[in-house]
């Protein structure tokens, strides 16, 4: 194995991440690595460097800084650098993570390290790095955290099947005793006081976090950016909680499929009869308490023996997506239902509420859709279903 780096600097306290050249706002984002902006310059096609979802980050409006680089052979001579969020400037470089890690926080968390490999291959594996300390060989997985709501960060914010793979071969190199390891959480918006891995996202990882405390040093910190891009420390030892974890495991919760029809219909839906559904975004709100994934997953499936209300606008839906929030909480459906009534501009009276009090589990939202709904479901993923 070859050794491509060093040994680790001293404790830097801030670090330039990028260099901003230019403001703007986001319009759209037609695929993961590209976004459309509106700039002094026009509208600009800039390279996006995360690929998670960011659904609460990139919407309509967002303030953007870009950093541009005119010497580069590629598509797009801009990057999205950092989006303006509750007042908090929030990198997106997910490769700056590592960045942060190596020149920031390993020298801090191995003050006595003599060598750090970067990029380390161990049979098949590769981690981001691997410590060389007296008597003591650690690697080292980081992951970039962007998703913080109620001073509660989650991670992953879309499904990672390599992101559980890596906390798999990092508790099997641990359990050997060759190696100890740790992954380490960079949280790029300082607001967070805790962090919790994303049970509603993604419940494998989850589990695999929970698995894996007893065999990995899981850390997380929390780092600050200013507008010119120049990152430091917030808080070094943001908690980590697991305790969440279990509703993964129970795979239990309650869910909202957000529903596109772009037309007005006059659809069956068994008992209720034929009803007038107008165009536009419905939502629907529904619950297990086991089977959550298989009961989501039959929602989204066009062929099933029709059952439920909801099964026969199901199947005249132009676009379905759900959304779950795990919890080991029994009395979230109805609260939730009531709550996004508050939001919504109609529903259809008793839709999937004959087995309760509830007006209806049905709802038809205004011309915002989904931007309308995310606050409501990032507060419940993150403070009520925990």
């Amino acid at each position: 194995m070859k050794s491509t780096g060093g040994r680790l600097g001293s404790f830097l306290n801030k670090l330039q991440l990028f260099r901003p050249s230019l403001r703007g706002v986001f319009l759209s984002r037609p695929n993961r690595f590209t976004v459309i902006a509106e700039t002094d310059k026009g509208t600009i096609r800039a390279h996006c460097p995360n690929p998670g979802r960011m659904r609460e980050l990139l919407t309509p409006g967002r303030e953007c800084l870009f950093e541009h680089h005119p010497d580069k052979p590629r598509k797009t001579a801009y990057s999205l650098a950092a989006v303006v969020y509750n007042g908090r400037i929030v990198p997106l470089f997910s490769a700056g993570a590592n960045k942060i890690a190596h020149h920031l926080l390993l020298p801090k968390f191995f003050p006595d390290a003599i060598e750090v490999i970067p990029e380390f291959s161990l049979g098949k594996s590769r981690f981001d790095f691997m410590i060389k300390s007296p008597g003591k060989h650690t690697l080292v997985e980081v992951k970039s955290c962007s998703l913080v709501e109620e001073e509660t960060a989650m991670f992953p914010d879309a499904p990672t099947i390599r992101g559980t793979r890596h906390i798999r071969e990092l508790a099997a190199a641990a359990e050997t005793g060759s190696y100890s390891s740790m992954v380490l959480f960079v949280i790029v918006n300082h607001s967070a006081r805790r962090l919790v891995p994303d049970i509603h996202t993604d419940p494998d990882f989850s589990t695999a976090v929970l698995e894996s405390r007893d065999s990995i040093d899981f850390r997380a910190v929390s780092i600050d950016c200013t507008p010119d891009g120049n990152v430091s420390i917030a808080d070094p030892e943001i908690p980590i909680d697991t305790g969440p974890c279990s509703a993964a495991q129970e795979d239990s919760g309650v869910y909202l499929l957000s529903i596109e029809l772009k037309s007005r219909r006059r659809i069956e839906t068994g008992a209720l009869g034929k009803i007038d559904f107008e165009e536009g975004t419905w939502l629907y709100v529904g619950s297990a308490r086991k089977n959550l994934s298989r009961r989501m997953a039959r929602h989204l499936r066009r062929r099933k023996k029709l059952h439920w209300h909801i099964d026969y606008l199901l199947q005249e839906a132009d676009s379905c997506e759900a959304f779950p929030v795990r919890s080991i909480k029994n009395d979230l459906e109805c609260r939730l239902a009531r709550d996004v009534g508050d939001i919504a501009e109609s529903r259809i009276h008793g839709f999937g509420s004959s087995d309760c009090r509830c007006e209806s589990h049905l709802f038809r939202l205004g011309k915002t859709g989904d931007k309308s709904f995310l606050p409501l479901l990032l507060h419940y993923r993150h403070s009520v279903a925990l």
